[in-house]
This record gives C-alpha cells, sequence and structure tokens, in this order.
C-alpha cells in the first residue's frame, strides 16, 4: 500500500527497449486493470497497458497534498514495484513528448466470475469534465443486474485476450513485454478493433447502455478520467467514485483517489495573482 502521494518511481537501469531479444506474452487475469491509448484516426498503433490489479487502487488513502495523486510511472506501480514498462516513455515514443489532440483514453478492469462478491463486477472510466478535485466531476455509471453487465465483462476480457494472441502469434518485438503490448489499430486483435465489434469504438458493443468509457485529449492540455466500480449487488443506483486518473501533456500518469484535496485551476490562477500582488508589495517596501 502506498502512503506518501509525493512517491516516485524510477525505472531500473536494467530495462530497456533494445534489452528484449525476443517478444513475450502480454498477460492478463481476471481484475486486471487495462490503460489504454490510441490514436482516434487509427494511424498509429493501440497501446495497451496492463496495470495490475484494480483492487490494489482500493488501498490508496486520499492525498491532502494539493497535488494530484499517485504517479503511476510504471505498468507496476499501483503495487510499489518499478520494474514493469515505464508508461510515458511507451507513449511518447509513438506519439511524440507533448501529446496532440484526437488520442482516446481509457482505463477498465473487470470479474467474469460467475460466484462471489466480484460476479460480473465492472470498473470503468468516464470521461471527467468538471475541474479535478476529490469529488466526481462526470455522470456516473450505473450498477446494474449480473445478466447486463455480463456481457461487457465479457468484452473487456476479450480485448486484453485480444493482446495476449497479437503477443504470441507476433514476430520478435522487443516493445512487448508481458505488461504492455503496441497493437496495429487494423489488427483483429487491437482494442479498437474489439471494443467496436458490431457497435462503436468505446462503447464494448453497444452493451450496457451504449455509453462511451473513452476520453479525447486537446494537444498540451491533461486528460482527465473519473473512474467507478460498478457491482450488481448495487443495481440500480450510481456507481462508487473510485477517483480519478490524469495522463498530462507529457504522458504522465497519474491516480488521485476519491476524497483528496486538489486545488481547482481557477485556485491555481487565484495563488499565482496575490503571489505577484504580494511581491510587488514587497518590490516597493524594500524600494523606500
Amino acid at each position: 500500500m502506498m502512503k506518501n502521494s509525493n512517491w516516485t518511481l524510477a525505472l531500473t537501469a536494467g530495462l530497456g527497449l533494445a534489452a528484449a531479444a525476443q517478444a513475450q506474452v502480454f498477460s492478463y487475469t481476471d481484475l486486471n486493470l487495462i490503460l489504454v491509448v490510441r490514436d482516434d484516426a487509427g494511424v498509429k498503433n493501440d497501446l495497451e497497458f496492463n496495470l495490475g490489479s484494480v483492487n490494489n487502487l482500493t488501498g490508496l488513502a486520499a492525498t491532502t497534498s494539493g497535488q494530484l495523486g499517485y504517479v503511476l510511472k510504471t505498468t507496476d506501480a499501483i503495487t510499489g514495484g518499478s520494474s514493469g514498462v515505464n508508461i510515458a516513455n511507451q507513449i511518447r515514443s509513438v506519439y511524440g513528448n507533448t501529446l496532440p489532440s484526437g488520442l482516446d483514453i481509457t482505463v477498465f478492469a473487470s470479474s467474469t466470475a460467475t460466484s462471489g462478491a466480484n460476479k460480473k463486477a465492472l470498473w470503468l472510466s468516464a470521461t471527467r469534465t468538471g475541474d479535478v478535485s476529490g469529488v466526481s466531476g462526470s455522470t456516473p455509471w450505473q450498477a446494474d443486474v449480473s445478466t447486463a453487465q455480463g456481457p461487457v465483462a465479457g468484452n473487456i476480457k476479450t480485448i486484453a485476450q485480444g493482446a495476449t494472441a497479437y503477443t504470441t502469434a507476433g514476430a520478435a518485438n522487443p516493445t512487448i513485454k508481458t505488461t504492455f503490448a503496441s497493437i496495429p489499430a487494423s489488427s483483429s486483435s487491437s482494442y479498437t478493433t474489439l471494443s467496436a465489434k458490431n457497435g462503436t469504438v468505446g462503447q464494448f458493443a453497444q452493451t450496457f447502455g451504449g455509453g462511451n468509457v473513452e476520453t479525447t485529449s486537446k494537444g498540451g492540455l491533461p486528460s482527465n478520467l473519473d473512474f467507478y466500480s460498478l457491482n450488481p449487488s448495487n443495481v440500480g443506483n450510481d456507481g462508487v467514485y473510485l477517483g480519478f486518473f490524469t495522463l498530462d501533456k507529457s504522458a504522465n500518469l497519474y491516480f488521485t483517489p476519491a476524497g483528496s484535496v486538489v486545488p481547482e485551476p481557477r485556485s491555481y490562477a487565484l495563488m499565482g495573482a496575490l503571489g505577484l500582488v504580494g511581491f510587488g508589495l514587497w518590490r516597493r517596501r524594500a524600494s523606500k
């Protein structure tokens, strides 16, 4: 469990794209949290990251530092590791040092269990339109019965297994790791193809209300995604708000838990203005 919101993780010296002599297979099990970054135009590859068990997010304490929450530098960062794939480096290698407009970003997880506490449970992102804070800034997903959530859980599993299938059959590609896959959008195994099968990209084949789980980047600005837990035992009610993800303009990924204290953008502007006023008064007094 992470207890310090200012922690960052360094990439181990041994991690390097040139170090892998042969492709590895993308690994996935139920409850794994998947981050997808894709080109809305479908020209560049879909990037899929396995961030580990979604249950690890529930152990993160709300932050009170007045900053964005936990820096998820590597794919194993939620568990406190630092030897996973460097997320920002992989994204920047495809899309450049400053993220352009038109990138679709989503985070999701599911359980295909037929019994137990997580039976057909879903964890879905939603475009955040409000200011960044410790409360929801989007229209919440609503929990539904297991027969309604089951197809979405199955679609999510199919998407992740698509990455596994692609990396199993793929030729040697040093950019593929057990927690990362770069897949052509046109591939039958890609997120773009599988999430749109018989429907619209990002809507998981128009099941579960047909809502879109993606947000689209605007050049030079951070992209924010609220994150909800949807359990059929809570049918008819809003999903439980867990916090929000931020992918900043330099492709750094953060997760800020619900209840965290984060200044709104206009608060930063106000603090900056007050700082300038204070500096002016100091200069006037110093010149006397």
